[in-house]
């Protein structure tokens, strides 16, 4: 038997312990390793994502296509306080017309959906 099915095997048999503790258990490998067999076999199932994605239209309008080009569309930050520095995913403020545009889409234009709104409005109990 070689190590990577012995390591699957006490992963298997002990799948809380740490790396390191299977490292030590079985003797002969890293605990580095042992996290690369652990990452290779839990992505193992995942389909491999190449290129772009497709453009094609299939049946959708053109505000349902910018739509969800816009929905895609991501920022990324690094906030920087003292000496820690985080990097965070917002979305866009694009994102949020996108949804807007769904909205009065779905209320069947701009007169319906600001009735709707004046209409949740009056419904609101006020505090």
């Amino acid at each position: 038997m070689n190590k990577t099915q012995r390591i699957r095997e006490a992963l298997a048999a002990n799948p809380n312990m740490t790396p390191k503790e299977i490292a030590s258990q079985l003797g002969d490998v890293t605990p580095q390793y042992v996290s690369m067999i652990k990452s290779k076999d839990k992505r193992e199932g995942t389909p491999k994502k190449r290129g772009r994605k497709s453009t094609k239209k299939t049946g959708t309008t053109n505000t349902e296509t910018k739509t969800q080009s816009v929905a895609a569309r991501t920022v990324r930050a690094t906030v920087k306080r003292g000496n820690k520095e985080w990097s965070v995913e917002l979305s866009s403020v694009t994102d949020r017309m996108g949804d807007a545009a769904n909205f009065v889409k779905n209320f069947g234009g701009f007169d319906e959906a600001i009735e709707a709104i004046n209409t949740l409005k009056s419904l609101q109990i006020k505090s």
